[in-house]
């Protein structure tokens, strides 16, 4: 079995892609992907993750955004599905122990590397990669934006959007967020998403 090839295609047309991650981990096959496999295990704050380690976490942001799909054109969901299976995967890398707390500073930067990794070993073409990478990049942007929204300018919205699409963002934003089991997930409480769907939307004339 090539490993990388089925997991691309179940990832990205399966409407429960996580039943693809939990076939290879049942069945021992996981190992064969390692940038995954490093999931397993790696700790996470559990007031904001009660869930649990970051596969847990994976597992359920990946069905969640599964449940987007209507809202993209082919390219752009394979993009943004594959954006939810990678958003955290340079959590293995950088999660301490500090002050008290599980922290993964950076992880969205440092993801990108094994990100590429993974999308290289799976043939996805690089116009949809460039899109993945950014996906993993920016994932955090809409919750650091609301934390500072007082002093957010226009400009740094439009700065933004012209990075990655805005809603496309969002949507993954609100997938990550409702991906756990913390209170405001169970309630799909997101402030954060609609504030910058609402700044998106103002600024743009929408």
């Amino acid at each position: 079995m090539n490993f990388y090839n089925f997991l691309y295609n179940s990832i990205i047309s399966e409407k429960k892609p996580s039943d693809c991650l939990i076939y290879l981990k049942e069945n021992g096959l996981i190992s064969n992907i390692a940038e995954l496999q490093t999931l397993i295990g790696t700790p996470q704050d559990p007031q904001w993750h009660p869930e649990g380690d970051v596969w847990a976490h994976t597992l359920l942001v990946i069905d969640y955004a599964a449940t987007l799909r209507d809202h993209f054109e082919l390219n752009d969901y394979v993009a943004f599905i594959l954006g939810a299976l990678c958003h955290d995967i340079g959590k293995p890398y950088t999660t301490i122990w500090d002050k008290g707390r599980w922290r993964s500073p950076q992880h969205d930067v440092i993801g990108t590397v094994a990100c590429s990794n993974l999308l290289l070993k799976m043939k996805v073409e690089p116009h949809i990669s460039n899109v993945v990478i950014k996906y993993v990049v920016e994932h955090l942007r809409p919750m650091q934006l609301y934390k500072v929204r007082d002093n957010v300018s226009k400009q740094a919205i439009i700065n933004l959007e012209k990075r990655i699409h805005i809603p496309h963002l969002i949507m993954l934003a609100t997938a990550d967020h409702l991906g756990r089991t913390t209170e405001d997930a169970i309630n799909k409480e997101s402030p954060h998403c609609q504030w910058l769907m609402d700044k998106y939307t103002d600024i743009f004339n929408l």
